[in-house]
């Protein structure tokens, strides 16, 4: 979900990716959830996972 080299939450879709999160809380969702971004670690990937892990919290969505 990387488009144009950005890390997700960075880009113009955070608001719909967090929106599709909530409908999945809401819904009482319990699968697997991933991300997909180009490359093979760093920055891009860190600052991801970082945005995922906090809007998580935000919303209540236990990480396990």
């Amino acid at each position: 979900m990387c488009f144009g080299r950005r890390a997700i939450g960075d880009g113009v879709n955070a608001d719909n990716i967090r929106r599709c999160l909530e409908l999945l809380r809401d819904h009482k969702y319990d699968g697997v959830l991933s991300m997909e971004c180009e490359g093979q670690g760093g920055p891009l990937i860190e600052r991801s996972l970082g945005w995922l892990r906090t809007t998580l919290a935000e919303l209540g969505i236990a990480e396990e």
